[in-house]
C-alpha cells in the first residue's frame, strides 16, 4: 500500500517472501475523492509501485492530493488484513523489525494491468499476530519427479532388543505407548532392525515371545534379521527356520493391506515401500562375528540385496525425494569374507551417483553396534541407532532426513 510515495508493505515483502507471494495479486484501490485515484499493487517479490488511474507510475507530487484519504484507508486495510501498524503522523524512519512468522489468510482478487515499478522507502512495524502462512506449491515441470512434497513422512525405529525378559516387558510397554501416540507423531510404520535376543542358544520361545509383542502394534511392523537370532546361533538352519516362521513377510501376517509394501520374490525378508515421495528399502544385512553358513550363501544374499535396491531406485527415481535403506549390519569386513559388506555398498553407491541422487537425500540406517554413530560408506551417509532407544526418522517436504530419539 503506497502512502505519499512510500510503500508500507516493503518490510513484509523484503522479510517474508512467502507472504509476498501470497499477496501477489493484491490491489488496494479508491479514487480518494479526486480525479487521479491511487492503487497499491504487489505483483512479484519486491515489485510494487504507486499507480494513477491509467496504470502509470505517479510522481510524488501527484500523490499529495490523496495523501490523507489514502493514509486512513491504508491504515484500516493493512491493520485488519496484514496486521501492519502504520505510523500516526509522518512516515516512520525506524528500521524493519524481525521477520513475522505469520502471513495473511486472504487477499483481494483484482490484479494490475501493467507491471509496477519498484520503489524502496522506510517501512512500518509488522506485528506478530496474523494468521499462519499459506504455503504455495511451486509449479512442476513435466520432467520433474512427482515427489508429493506437501507433508513430512515419519516412521519409528528400534533395534537390538529385547535381550532379556525385563527388556521384553520394556518393549511391550513401548508398543502400548506407541499405539497411543503414533497418530499425534504422524508415524506410518515401525521397523525393527534386528537382534531380537541376547540368548546364545536361540530357543524358539524367544522368537515367539517377540512376535507376540510386536504383533500388538497398531502400526504395520517391518523387521529384518539380525546376527544374534540367525548367524550367531549354534544351529544356523534351525534359527533361520524359526525366524522365517514368525517374521517372514511380517506385515502381511498382521497388517495386510495397510501399506503398499512390496517384497522381493525369492527373498521375502527384503521389502520396499514408497510413501509420499520417500522410498524405504529393507535388505538382509546380518553382519555378526559368527561363521556364515557358507560364503556362497552370503554372496547370494548380497547379490539379491544389490538387485533389490537398484531395482527400486530405478523404478521410483522420478517419484522420490529421499531414500532410506534399512539393514541390521554396520558395514565391516568379515574374516571369512575379506571384502565384507562392500560387495553391497560399492554397487549401490555407483547407482546412486549414476542416478544423480543428492547425497543428503540418502541414508543407510542400521543397528548392530549398540551405540548411536554417524558414518559414511563411500559417498553414502550412515547412522547406527542406539540399543534400547526409540527413534523417529523424519523426512521433511524438501527431502531432508533427520533422526530424533
Amino acid at each position: 500500500c503506497v502512502v505519499n510515495g512510500a510503500n508500507v508493505m516493503d518490510n513484509a515483502i523484503r522479510t517474508n517472501k512467502q507472504a509476498a507471494l501470497s499477496m501477489k495479486s493484491s490491489i488496494f484501490r479508491d479514487n480518494g475523492g479526486g480525479d487521479e485515484g491511487y492503487a497499491v499493487v504487489v505483483d512479484q517479490v519486491e515489485s510494487y509501485s504507486w499507480l494513477d488511474r491509467g496504470g502509470n507510475r505517479a510522481e510524488n507530487s501527484k500523490c499529495n492530493g490523496v495523501f490523507d484519504y489514502a493514509r486512513k484507508k491504508c491504515r484500516n486495510f493493512l491493520s485488519s488484513t496484514y496486521s501492519v501498524t502504520m505510523p500516526p503522523t509522518k512516515m516512520s524512519s525506524e528500521s524493519p523489525t524481525k521477520r513475522s512468522t505469520k502471513a495473511p489468510t486472504h487477499e483481494p482478487s483484482a490484479s494490475p494491468t501493467k507491471k509496477p515499478i519498484a520503489t524502496r522507502e522506510p517501512t512500518p512495524t509488522i506485528k506478530n499476530n496474523s494468521s499462519p502462512i499459506q504455503k504455495i506449491a511451486p509449479k512442476k515441470s513435466p520432467d520433474q519427479p512427482d515427489r508429493k512434497s506437501g507433508k513430512s513422512v515419519v516412521a519409528y525405529i528400534i533395534a537390538d532388543m529385547p535381550y532379556s525378559r525385563a527388556e521384553r516387558d520394556e518393549l511391550d510397554a513401548y508398543i502400548h505407548r506407541m499405539n497411543r501416540r503414533y497418530s499425534a507423531d504422524g508415524a506410518r510404520f515401525l521397523i525393527h532392525l534386528g537382534d531380537i535376543t541376547g540368548s546364545k542358544t536361540c530357543p524358539e520361545s524367544v522368537y515367539e515371545a517377540v512376535d507376540s509383542i510386536l504383533s500388538k502394534s497398531k502400526l504395520p511392523v517391518l523387521i529384518t534379521p539380525g546376527d544374534n537370532e540367525v548367524n550367531d546361533c549354534p544351529n544356523y538352519q534351525k534359527a533361520w527356520r524359526n525366524w522365517k516362521k514368525y517374521f517372514l513377510s511380517y506385515d502381511r501376517k498382521h497388517w495386510k493391506g495397510h501399506l503398499p509394501i512390496q517384497h522381493q520374490s525369492g527373498r521375502e525378508e527384503n521389502s520396499a515401500l514408497l510413501l509420499d515421495g520417500v522410498l524405504f528399502i529393507v535388505v538382509h544385512m546380518q553382519g555378526g562375528t559368527g561363521k556364515p553358513p557358507s560364503i556362497s550363501t552370503m554372496n547370494k544374499q548380497h547379490e539379491d540385496n544389490v538387485d533389490w535396491t537398484i531395482t527400486n531406485l530405478r523404478k521410483y527415481k522420478n517419484k522420490m525425494r529421499a531414500v532410506i535403506i534399512f539393514g541390521h549390519a554396520f558395514p565391516r569386513k568379515n574374516r571369512y569374507k575379506p571384502n565384507g559388506d562392500m560387495d553391497f555398498f560399492d554397487p549401490v553407491n555407483s547407482e546412486l551417483q549414476e542416478l544423480k541422487i543428492p547425497q543428503n537425500r540418502v541414508i543407510y540406517i542400521c543397528g548392530d553396534l549398540h551405540k548411536d554413530t554417524r558414518f559414511k560408506v563411500g559417498s553414502l551417509n550412515g547412522r547406527v541407532v542406539d540399543r534400547k532407544r526409540v527413534y523417529r526418522v523424519i523426512v521433511d517436504p524438501q527431502g531432508n532426513i533427520d533422526l530424533v530419539r
